[in-house]
């Protein structure tokens, strides 16, 4: 399938992030991230700083519905171990500020929205002659599993914008900007070095110190597999005692 071709080149960034795979996979679009996608293996990394145990689970936010449901065995049984639940979600769901949208869009190509996502995953279905069709991510599968300790451990829209322009200057925004649709897609967007500092860098940051600075001891991490190991060198960087203890593959 190409990929390019479904999406759209000015999506690219914002589709490698869902595939979650690192921006700069752009020249291998047609196989890493699509094999991604259609497998259902999951990974666990364990990782541990002899205090407390983290074992990230590296999410692919379109996948196959099966993948999913062993992503919600592997929720189900960590709970039960004494596990609580760090998740990552930026909600743009409720977001009314146009500028806000429009800036989201320009530095990813498109607002990731569960509406916005719904159409890519169409767009790829539509153009695909596997038999079982992708979805996109849906985090009701894995809150309130067992119990209610669950986390969203993440920037918001506008901490992120904020932060890019603190880092880069203000997005400016052009009259195609302005005028496209905030449902659609933009083909110019912002150089790619920006995207991954903010959208990966940013926030593998925020998430180690969440995890360095919380009570729990066990914590089950479900993010962005292009995370994990950003995640490790920043939570060594607050704390030379953190190491990766094992990688299990399941449902291979």
């Amino acid at each position: 399938m190409n990929v390019k071709k479904v999406l759209g080149f000015g999506c690219l960034g914002l589709f490698l992030l869902i595939a979650g795979v690192s921006i700069f996979v752009l020249y291998k679009i047609g196989s890493s991230p699509l094999v991604e996608m259609y497998s259902t293996t999951v990974t666990v990394d364990e990782i541990s700083d002899e205090e407390k145990e983290v074992l990230f689970v590296g999410m692919h936010h379109i996948g196959l519905e099966t993948f999913y449901k062993n992503v919600q065995k592997e929720v189900i049984k960590a709970k039960k171990e004494g596990y609580v639940l760090f998740y990552e979600y930026v909600d743009y769901t409720n977001e009314t500020d146009t500028t806000l949208l429009q800036k989201t869009r320009k530095l990813a190509g498109l607002v990731p929205s569960p509406e916005n996502y719904a159409k890519m995953v169409a767009k790829i279905n539509a153009d695909s002659d596997d038999s079982e069709k992708l979805v996109a991510q849906n985090n009701a599968l894995f809150l309130h599993q067992v119990n209610d300790k669950d986390f969203n451990i993440d920037l918001t829209p506008k901490e992120i914008i904020n932060a890019y322009e603190k880092k880069y200057g203000v997005i400016q925004l052009s009259k195609i900007d302005k005028e496209t649709p905030i449902d659609e897609s933009i083909e110019e967007t912002l150089p790619q070095e920006g995207f991954e500092a903010i959208i990966l860098n940013l926030r593998n940051e925020h998430l180690a110190k969440a995890i360095e600075e919380s009570k729990y001891p066990k914590i089950l991490v479900l993010y962005g597999s292009a995370h994990k190991e950003g995640l490790l060198t920043d939570l060594q960087k607050l704390n030379p005692n953190w190491k990766q203890i094992e990688t299990e593959e399941l449902y291979n």
